[in-house]
């Protein structure tokens, strides 16, 4: 599924047995747990149970989850993936482990009906690549682009880095870092 919104229409198949030999998890929130040019955490709308290609989040405040489900989604979070990440997976891919995760700062938001209104529109179309999404080419030199984020992507970006106090500059900063970072990863697991 390639949408941040997750729902039981989304699902291939369920297996309904009442008695299993191993524990279902469900979560409000499912973090994919390999990931390559495209980053995704879903908002899990009916917690449909998951398995080992998720890490499941619950927020600790109830009634919070689409808006940490914003937050992760924001690229400053692609940004802090590719920093933290670990790498060397085969194909380019990265991933956050659960301790990772557990480390991973979550920005606490001053106006959560702002975020939601912008998740609602996010939340339920395509994610596509980083780079389509911040309208960048990557067969073009990164820092020598504009970025130009998807409208919805630019809105979500801009509470967060407003919440930051980032500057204009700042806020370029972030889109060429994760692109080159992204393209970097990916061209070096070509190599190999």
């Amino acid at each position: 599924v390639n949408k941040i919104y997750l729902n039981s229409k989304d699902a291939v198949s369920i297996i309904k047995i009442k008695r299993v030999p191993f524990e279902i998890k469900r979560a409000k929130l499912l973090w994919v747990d390999l990931r390559g040019d495209k980053h995704i955490c879903h908002y899990n709308a009916n917690c449909l149970p998951f398995e080992h290609n998720f890490y499941g989040i619950d927020s600790k405040e109830t009634g919070k989850d689409k808006v940490v489900c914003s937050i992760l989604n924001s690229s400053l979070v692609y940004f802090l993936i590719e920093v933290l990440g670990r790498r060397g997976l085969g194909g380019g891919a990265i991933r956050l482990v659960k301790i990772d995760l557990l480390n991973l700062p979550i920005l606490k938001i001053s106006n959560d009906k702002k975020i939601i209104k912008v998740f609602s529109k996010i939340s339920r179309r395509e994610v596509r690549s980083i780079f389509e999404e911040f309208g960048i080419n990557p067969n073009k030199p990164i820092r020598e682009q504009e970025p130009k984020p998807l409208p919805d992507r630019a809105e979500l970006d801009k509470i967060i880095f407003s919440e930051l106090g980032l500057t204009e500059e700042e806020r370029k900063e972030v889109y060429w870092a994760v692109a080159e970072l992204v393209q970097n990863r990916l061209r070096k697991a070509k190599s190999v």
